[in-house]
């Protein structure tokens, strides 16, 4: 009994010694993995890690199993980033396994910086700036026959227009109404908002020729700059301009209603239609 005790014994000793035991997972290199991020990602992720728009996330601090798992999505085309899987195909398995250890050791990014001063102000003018909407459209993008854009306007000349309209040397009782109460600083915010937005391009005017308007815009382009682009601070662009509007300007400074030295007069109503179309359409 005793030996066959002994012979159970042996042979449970031999079959544990000659059990397999697991592959060890392979040790990660963080100084390859770094030289590699900071070659490779940092022009997205940054030196800490941290994603450099709000589009782009940060992987400082990430868990290496889930970096890991993302690049081999990419590189089998279960992620779809075309940039990412040409850069992450080129990656060998220890390439990935160093990366994902370098940004998986990054410590936690702390919270990101309060906007600058120059986002609150802009948010500031669009809210003083929604007084306007019901006449210049949202955003100050005129649908309006005969109103015109504010979208996209110089700032400076929207600065001034808007203290001449304030002011009442404009005449117009219902903007010097509108804007009473309003201070300096309010005016430039306001300004600052209308001239970040980029207006939607408009279809043509059911009046002109565009093409016909063309070379009659030879005179405005040596202020109001190429294709009515101002590059003058103090001087309106005409590009995308409610046509309506541009062709009730216009005349009025043929007619004097207006008074402007270098402004055209000799202009026919058709000639008028032609270059508003133009614009317009810019």
């Amino acid at each position: 009994m005793i030996r066959n005790v002994s012979s159970i014994i042996a042979l449970l000793l031999l079959a544990s010694c000659g059990a397999e035991t697991g592959p060890e997972s392979p040790v990660a290199d963080l100084g390859a993995g770094r030289a590699i991020a900071e070659d490779r990602c940092s022009g997205c992720h940054g030196l800490d890690g941290r994603g450099k728009t709000s589009e782009i996330p940060n992987l400082a601090a990430q868990p290496a199993e889930y970096l890991v798992e993302a690049m081999q999505a990419y590189r089998e085309d279960r992620r779809h980033h075309s940039a990412l899987q040409e850069l992450i195909s080129g990656f060998s398995e220890a390439d990935v396994r160093n990366i994902a250890a370098h940004f998986a050791a990054l410590p936690p990014l702390p919270p990101a910086p309060d906007p600058p001063a120059e986002g609150i102000a802009y948010r500031e003018g669009a809210e003083i700036a929604k007084a306007c909407f019901s006449c210049h459209g949202e955003n100050g993008f005129s649908t309006e026959p005969g109103i015109p854009n504010l979208a996209g306007q110089q700032p400076i000349y929207l600065m001034v227009s808007t203290q001449e309209y304030a002011s009442g040397a404009r005449g117009h009782e219902v903007k010097e109404e509108m804007l009473a109460g309003l201070e300096q600083i309010d005016l430039e915010k306001m300004a600052l908002f209308f001239a970040a937005q980029l207006p939607p391009r408009r279809e043509p005017p059911p009046f002109g020729n565009p093409a016909v308007g063309e070379p009659l815009t030879a005179s405005c382009g040596g202020c109001h700059g190429a294709r009515g682009v101002s590059h003058d601070p103090v001087i309106p662009s005409l590009a995308g301009q409610e046509p309506n509007y541009l062709v009730s300007a216009i005349r009025a400074y043929r007619d004097h209603e207006r008074s402007h030295e270098d402004m055209i007069t000799n202009r026919s109503d058709e000639d008028i239609e032609n270059i508003a179309a133009y614009y317009s359409v810019q």
